[in-house]
C-alpha cells in the first residue's frame, strides 16, 4: 500500500505573461516536485528565454535540496503551453486524467 502525504500548491512566479506552479509533496518516502504552467498569455521569444532561466532556476535549487526528479503537468486539452514546455526542456511521459506529464531533462 502506498503511503502518501497530500500534495501542496503554490504559486511560485507570478510575472504580466505568465505563472508557475509549484506542487510538491511525497509517495513511499520518496520526495516529488511539479512545475504548473496554468498561465502563459504571451508566446514570445523573451518570455521563452524568461521562463527557460526560471525553470532552470527552480531545478537547481530543487536538486540542490536533493530532489532526483521534476516534472511538468499541463492540462491535456493546451496543445500550445505542451509544446512550450518540450522547447524549454521538458520531455513527455504520459497523460492522467487531466493532465499530460512531463520529466524534466537539464540542456548540456
Amino acid at each position: 500500500m502506498q503511503k502518501t502525504n497530500a500534495s501542496k500548491r503554490i504559486a511560485l512566479v507570478e510575472k504580466p505573461d505568465y505563472r508557475i506552479d509549484l506542487e510538491y509533496g511525497s509517495v513511499d518516502g520518496k520526495d516529488y516536485a511539479i512545475l504548473h504552467l496554468p498561465v502563459v498569455n504571451r508566446f514570445t521569444k523573451s518570455v521563452y528565454l524568461d521562463i527557460k532561466i526560471v525553470v532552470e532556476n527552480i531545478w537547481e535549487f530543487l536538486s540542490d535540496i536533493h530532489y532526483k526528479d521534476m516534472f511538468c503537468a499541463i492540462l491535456k486539452e493546451n496543445e500550445v503551453t505542451k509544446k512550450f514546455a518540450s522547447r524549454i526542456g521538458f520531455v513527455y511521459l504520459g497523460d492522467d486524467a487531466e493532465y499530460s506529464v512531463y520529466q524534466y531533462k537539464e540542456f548540456k
